[in-house]
């Protein structure tokens, strides 16, 4: 229902040509971009998020850590986060070693700052979670399920769609803070494209199960496209699809069928522990729940990961919502440091370099991105 009135908003707004799967992309709610921007430069989306980890006690273990958050020419627009190296606990302890890369625009502000800050969530997430698995031989690999992989992803990236955390961390570089009726306005329609983005994930597996309750004498090429077509326009609303339901492969890679199943998956998941840190007013024993996800990340089952935060009593009340009153309760702390090293990076070039034990916010403050 959520989906429906989306597209119908849009449509009414831009006209009907909307519904045309080419133009669709370029309207929906979280692909615009965002009059929040300028309060989210670089170096304070940084600084941000480095304080969120710290109110959330997540450690890193002492992993060497190389961040480019710069955008060059030839610089891939996704963000991605790559282990190098998996901690490893054999005769004496190893830290990991990672890169991260996130694509802020060049410049202290810029269109793009806040996509970018989301994807410094996402991955920076990914990043935490990897940290955090400790593997018990140099022969071991860190086999993390994608579902599971993304889920903690998306736990993150629900900081940056809460506006009592936009209002609080958001600052523009003169000082400027972000006025509550626009952060909220951005996180309506952030949350809006992130259903319609589930929606549309969704239809690929709607179509797989069509196609595998197909009779064998009705598998036929009109036949199963006119069931994609059928499904897409019930999935989203649109008159053309977004991308041609078959060109979807099915093999486990970038944008393969097994990745539209995992995405959905993992959203119920971050919704589970995100309820379950909220809950608790992201005391210890919610935030514990995380931890004993990312001790048991690779052996665990996922089947079991979801039965067991689905008995939770708190599961389930998080709602479309906000949670201004659980983030205010948080400690953020004003100053910290972090329990890693970290490189910030330009391609080859070095913008500064963080030790543990330093001032992690003295640390952002003289970073130059110019």
């Amino acid at each position: 229902r959520e989906c429906y009135k989306c597209v119908r908003d849009l449509a009414l707004a831009h006209g009907d040509s909307v519904l045309e799967g080419w133009n669709y992309r370029l309207v929906v709610p979280d692909s615009v971009s965002s009059t929040l921007d300028e309060y989210f430069p670089p170096k304070i989306a940084l600084l941000s998020w480095g304080r969120t980890m710290a109110a959330l006690n997540i450690k890193f273990n002492g992993a060497s850590i190389k961040m480019d958050l710069s955008s060059r020419e030839e610089k891939s627009v996704n963000g991605f986060t790559s282990l190098i190296r998996p901690a490893i606990s054999y005769e004496e302890f190893s830290p990991a070693s990672i890169n991260l890369s996130v694509v802020f625009p060049r410049g202290e502000s810029g269109k793009g700052s806040m996509r970018a800050t989301t994807e410094l969530f996402h991955e920076g997430g990914h990043m935490a979670h990897y940290c955090n698995i400790i593997e018990p031989s140099v022969s071991s690999s860190c086999n993390v399920s994608h579902i599971l992989a993304e889920s903690q992803a998306a736990f993150f990236e629900r900081f940056v769609s809460s506006p009592d955390w936009i209002l609080r961390h958001g600052r523009a570089l003169d000082g400027k803070r972000p006025g509550s009726k626009e952060v909220r306005e951005y996180c309506n329609r952030r949350e809006a494209g992130r259903l319609l983005r589930i929606r549309d994930m969704l239809s690929v597996a709607y179509l797989e199960k069509a196609m595998y309750e197909l009779p064998r004498e009705q598998v036929k090429p009109e036949n199963l496209r006119a069931l994609a077509a059928e499904i897409d326009k019930k999935m989203t609303g649109l008159y053309s699809p977004t991308y041609p339901l078959f060109l979807v492969p099915h093999l486990y890679a970038f944008d393969s069928s097994a990745s539209f199943h995992a995405y959905p998956m993992a959203e119920i998941i971050a919704d589970s522990l995100w309820s379950t840190v909220v809950r608790n007013s992201f005391g210890s024993s919610g935030l514990q729940v995380i931890f004993d996800v990312w001790k048991s990340s690779g052996r665990g089952c996922i089947a079991d990961l979801l039965n067991s935060l689905s008995k939770k009593e708190y599961v389930g009340q998080y709602k479309r919502g906000f949670v201004d009153d659980f983030l205010k309760s948080v400690n953020w702390p004003n100053d910290f440091g972090i329990d890693a090293e970290i490189k910030v990076v330009s391609g080859d070039e070095s913008i500064g370099t963080y030790c543990q034990g330093e001032s992690f916010m003295q640390f952002c403050n003289k970073l130059d991105f110019e």
